[in-house]
């Protein structure tokens, strides 16, 4: 399925079943074991790739957890209530921001026909990034390790989930390790950007 075959699709936009969650979320995690195999598992479609956005309902809660403790952390920290819809609108705008703009970077690079495929696949993929850098924030705010420990093992998180998305688009566009390197430092760069942008209107 190419970037025009999307645009031009239309084909019927449904919740996933319970199977096709199941599904996909399976494949995300043989692709964090190094599957490559593993894109195969997904359903490289038009349904599919509209599908692949529902991640962002199950990524959600443990996201607003990650918030919270987050905000018990800020020393002058703004309304709860606001604090909570600003991070949630920039929220919502991550999930729409890196994949319009893989558009035009995977166009200029020859690369449409895998974008469809790299999207599902990274969607899916924000379930098993959320659930690895949960557990040290997790642990910190319920104060069962320190601050040094926490750090520690956030680390760790991090570099797991970086070499994880770094290894999913080498793998589902077919790159070699550097262009791999480099989508990931637009993604980077690109939650940073949203981030501040969305701190600078928290004032924090």
């Amino acid at each position: 399925v190419t970037i025009n075959a999307l645009c031009r699709g239309k084909g019927e936009i449904a919740i996933p079943s319970q199977a096709d969650i199941l599904r996909a979320l399976y494949a995300a995690w043989r692709l964090a074991l190094r599957d490559t195999g593993a894109m195969a598992q997904f359903d490289i479609s038009i349904a599919g790739f509209w599908r692949s956005f529902f991640a962002a309902v199950l990524v959600a809660p443990f996201y607003f957890l990650l918030l919270r403790l987050e905000y018990n952390l800020l020393p002058d920290a703004p309304a709860l209530d606001g604090f909570f819809v600003v991070k949630g609108i920039f929220f919502l705008i991550s999930w729409a921001a890196y994949p319009l703009l893989m558009i035009p970077v995977t166009r200029m690079l020859g690369l449409g026909q895998y974008y469809v495929g790299f999207i599902i696949a990274y969607n899916w993929s924000a379930v098993i990034v959320i659930l690895v850098l949960l557990p040290p924030f997790t642990l910190f705010g319920l104060q069962v390790i320190g601050a040094g420990a926490a750090g520690f093992l956030n680390l760790l998180a991090t570099i797991a989930v970086l070499y994880y998305r770094w290894f999913l688009t080498r793998t589902a566009l077919a790159v070699s390790g550097g262009m791999a390197l480099a989508f990931l430092f637009i993604d980077l760069l690109l939650s940073i950007l949203l981030d501040v942008s969305g701190n600078r209107l928290l004032g924090i």
